[in-house]
């Protein structure tokens, strides 16, 4: 019996001459042969199935918990049809998307997707293979290789120094000093504010962007003024992006010490003031109390302080208001003071010694 090959083959035979065969002839010439075996359409056997897979080797860079999907093409280099039955990979930072058996015809090819995901950059670097397996006889899984470095996200660092600020001030002084604020990370820093909730501590206004490996100044005005002596502290809270450290507290210690001879305090006035130049006459201001102003030691709160004046019309001491008391007035021989200047028949006070007591005035006045 002759077969469908063999009568085919004869035809091809009588149609040599022809430019081109009927297309269903080709396709059934590409299929079999009398004895079987697989032909091209010019009867010539077709080789093997032959997988060939570009690129054989992956090499990426991603930022850390960021996905990126690759391609891979696989190609039938051979001549029969080349089925790829499956793409799989053993690692989990590697997801091939591939479903379902691909049959390529001789030179066809496919794409072949790869979502490849960086975990930490602390495991970075990540090596693996994606296996191709398929009915290529010599080379049945084809593989690729996958490289991945993975790399830290930017972020921004704050650092600000110094980390503590210390210094010390005389009452009434005022000194301005700098906040250092470094960004030692690799994304810009965002210092969104600078302040302070301690009343005598005054930042300026922050620095909006500070880029990496750079650093900005930020001027704080420290102020003694209205404070007494001792030692103050405060916080200035430094606000920015780092989500490590989002508030960056600097600790301030301030120490007030006495701007004149002796503390702004009334004990230290009665002592070194009006006991000695005042009240120690008795016909002054000692049990004489010239002008009805009793300056001994534990009547002089009462007898100065918001009592009015029996020679003018102020108050002998005005709380918070040293410009305003009479008492200054007398002992700086203001040009509106009547009488003599105070203490009467002796130098005039000291200017230091003045000051401690308009500060003792501007304090509040308090009896200690």
């Amino acid at each position: 019996m002759r077969t469908l090959a063999s009568v085919a083959s004869r035809r091809v035979a009588r149609w040599s001459g022809a430019v081109c065969l009927p297309l269903t002839l080709l396709a059934l010439l590409a299929s079999c042969a009398g004895d079987g075996s697989t032909l091209d359409p010019a009867g010539r056997p077709l080789g093997p199935p032959e997988i060939r897979v570009d690129p054989a080797d992956v090499s990426l860079s991603l930022l850390e918990k960021t996905s990126l999907t690759v391609e891979v093409t696989v190609t039938n280099a051979g001549g029969l049809p080349l089925v790829v039955e499956r793409v799989t990979s053993e690692q989990a930072f590697i997801r091939p998307q591939f479903e379902g058996v691909a049959e390529l015809r001789m030179d066809e090819s496919r794409r072949v997707r790869l979502e490849i995901t960086a975990g930490e950059a602390t495991s970075s670097p990540l090596e693996g293979t994606v296996e191709i397996a398929s009915n290529d006889s010599a080379e049945p899984t084809a593989t690729v290789a996958i490289h991945l470095e993975i790399t830290p996200t930017p972020v921004p660092e704050i650092d600000v120094s110094p980390a503590v600020l210390d210094l010390t001030l005389a009452e009434g002084e005022s000194e301005v000093r700098n906040l250092r604020i470094s960004n030692l990370g690799s994304a810009d820093l965002v210092v969104s504010d600078v302040s302070s909730t301690s009343t005598f501590l005054f930042p300026t206004n922050a620095p909006t962007v500070v880029p990496s490996a750079d650093s900005a100044n930020v001027s704080v005005t420290v102020s003694a003024d209205g404070l007494i002596p001792g030692f103050h502290f405060g916080t200035i809270d430094v606000t920015s992006n780092d989500e490590d450290e989002p508030v960056v507290q600097v600790p301030v210690d301030l120490e007030v010490t006495h701007a004149g001879p002796f503390p702004a305090t009334l004990s230290a006035i009665q002592a070194n003031v009006f006991n000695p130049s005042c009240a120690a006459v008795s016909w002054c201001h000692g049990s004489g109390m010239q002008m009805n102003l009793d300056l001994r030691d534990g009547n002089s709160f009462d007898s100065l302080v918001g009592r009015p004046s029996l020679e003018v019309d102020a108050l002998r001491v005005d709380p918070f208001h040293p410009d305003d008391s009479y008492l200054v007035c007398k002992v700086e021989n203001c040009a509106w003071i009547v009488g003599n200047q105070m203490p009467a028949g002796e130098l005039p006070l000291d200017p230091s010694v003045v000051e401690v007591i308009r500060r003792w005035i501007a304090l509040g006045a308090q009896d200690d």
